[in-house]
């Protein structure tokens, strides 16, 4: 919910102008939450009627229903997305009984309809397209790969209190694997620092969102080798429904689900390919 709430932040410090932009952060400083919904109900994706002043469709995946105060969301448009910045807190509107995942739970996800909902030009955020420039779009996903690195982090420490409360410390297979879990944490967390700072500097060029590509799947592999190294150092004790354990490790593994990884494998590897310098130069 953090995440997406900095990833609206982001958006509208990027492409928010004049009192639209005012009123906005007036409203972020006032307390209220934003988030950003991107994904369309394949049934009724988000539109625009043809005036160009209504929406028809709804989104799908909505994180924070009830909670979440304005969304960013996207309409389709043919020189690309066209973000809007809109009130989403119409419980009417919101459903979450699709949402049946066995993780994340407790962000209140599920599909919000706009259908009929009225948009004025000071809405809309940037041109069409905007939304896609880099280095933020696929560049700013180092934002939520620190979320992911979080629940890493959060077993870890609860894998090492377990072990302690166990008196296994001294055991070497145990040492194993806080060493290995440890190694995977620390890995993830200083490539997502390099990827942040490459990104967020002033006039950062488009092809450092590559370093954000490549920390995201650094990211997964060393959140994976903790879900595993857990799993192997709790035994069933990682399974207990309900437990912090359990909870963390089910939210994390769908989350690194998100969003499209081949995707951004490909795209990572484009840029390499492509790269006429070593990686350390990005």
């Amino acid at each position: 919910m953090f995440e997406g709430h900095m990833n609206a932040v982001k958006l509208i410090v990027l492409y928010a102008r004049g009192p639209s932009r005012d009123e906005a952060f007036s409203a972020i400083r006032s307390g209220a939450l934003f988030g950003v919904w991107g994904a369309d109900d394949p049934n009724c994706p988000l539109t625009l009627d043809p005036a160009g002043d209504t929406l028809r469709g709804a989104k799908r995946f909505a994180s924070g229903l009830g909670l979440v105060d304005r969304a960013i969301v996207t309409v389709a448009h043919e020189a690309g997305p066209q973000l809007l910045l809109v009130p989403s807190d119409d419980a009417e509107r919101a459903d979450a009984s699709g949402w049946r995942m066995g993780g994340m739970r407790a962000t209140r996800s599920g599909r919000y309809d706009f259908d009929g909902v009225n948009i004025s030009r000071s809405q809309k955020l940037g041109d069409p397209g905007d939304y896609l420039r880099e280095p933020y779009f696929e560049g700013g996903i180092w934002r939520y790969c620190a979320a992911h690195l979080g629940g890493a982090e959060a077993l870890y420490r609860a894998m090492q209190r377990e072990l302690l409360n166990r008196d296994r410390a001294d055991d070497p297979h145990q040492q194993c694997r806080m060493v290995e879990a440890a190694i995977a944490v620390e890995t993830a967390r200083l490539w997502l620092l390099r990827a942040a700072r490459a990104v967020e500097a002033k006039d950062a060029p488009a092809n450092v969102a590559a370093l954000s590509l490549l920390a995201r799947e650094v990211t997964e592999r060393s959140c994976r080798t903790v879900i595993e190294t857990v799993e192997q150092a709790l035994g069933m004790g990682s399974h207990i429904a309900g437990s912090l354990v359990e909870r963390i490790r089910r939210d994390l593994a769908l989350f690194l689900c998100q969003a499209a990884p081949d995707a951004k494998r490909a795209r990572a590897a484009k840029t390499l390919f492509h790269l006429e310098h070593e990686l350390e130069f990005l």
